[in-house]
């Protein structure tokens, strides 16, 4: 699914890990989810590991956002390599924020350009397009599908659009599967509150929802459908952890 030939050394090393079952918990709920009645949103999309994923498990359509210039040409390299997934998949270089207009993004620090790129503790600050989460939706023509799948993957950013997201998917009665990664080490402590607030709403809409911890340094650590592990990791100063949220 990628042209090998044109990416750096980290990204070919990436690529071994995924095809040998990186996420395998995530990419399961994709493949038990998405079908050809399923629009996929890609909120930090990367390279394109889960837009191509996501397309060739048979997604209605994919809409794959990626505001970090360096990344979004390599994903733009893995979408041309791949015409006979090219008309399930739309690119887009914004990011998606509280508000509509102009965002500052840059790398964590230690991390090359391209990767893990924040509006949050960023290095080398650059400035990215940013539409909210309204007119985002609206571009992915969510009306038009049986199902819903969100993946989140912006580095801390999701603090900032969370709230809108969930009070939009509130109002849309549609089957839904929404992965997040939470980025606490990018947080406030009243960001934390925030999020604690709407990842509670979040689980209160759905049949069912998932808590994976992934430390920065260390382990993956699985536990049961209980809150009381992901809010402790919600205040962590180095927390990093997904929740998978599912609605028949």
């Amino acid at each position: 699914m990628v042209n090998p030939q044109s990416l750096p050394e980290r990204h070919k090393d990436f690529w071994e890990l995924f095809v040998n079952n990186w996420e395998k918990e995530n990419r399961g709920a994709f493949s038990s989810f998405i079908d050809s009645d399923t629009a996929v949103i890609d909120l930090g999309a990367w390279v394109g590991p889960f837009t191509l994923f996501s397309a060739a498990l048979g997604a209605k359509h994919v809409y794959a956002f990626e505001p970090d210039k360096c990344a979004h040409q390599f994903l733009n390299e893995n979408y041309s390599v791949n015409p006979k997934l090219q008309n399930k998949i739309t690119l887009f270089d914004f990011a998606i924020a509280k508000d509509e207009g102009i965002l500052k993004i840059g790398p964590l620090l230690n991390r090359p350009l391209g990767d893990s790129t924040t509006t949050t503790n960023g290095i080398n600050l650059s400035p990215v397009s940013a539409i909210s989460v309204d007119t985002m939706l609206n571009t992915c023509h969510i009306n038009t599908t049986k199902k819903i799948c969100i993946k989140i993957d912006i580095e801390g950013s999701e603090k900032d659009i969370l709230e809108d997201l969930i009070n939009r998917i509130a109002d849309i009665d549609k089957p839904f599967l929404i992965i997040i990664e939470f980025h606490p080490f990018c947080f406030t402590t009243e960001d934390s509150q925030r999020v604690e607030k709407a990842i509670k709403k979040l689980i209160s809409i759905s049949d069912k929802f998932s808590f994976k911890q992934r430390r920065r340094i260390g382990e993956v650590k699985t536990y049961p459908d209980v809150d009381t592990e992901w809010t402790g990791e919600l205040y962590h100063p180095n927390g990093l952890f997904d929740i998978t949220f599912h609605r028949s």
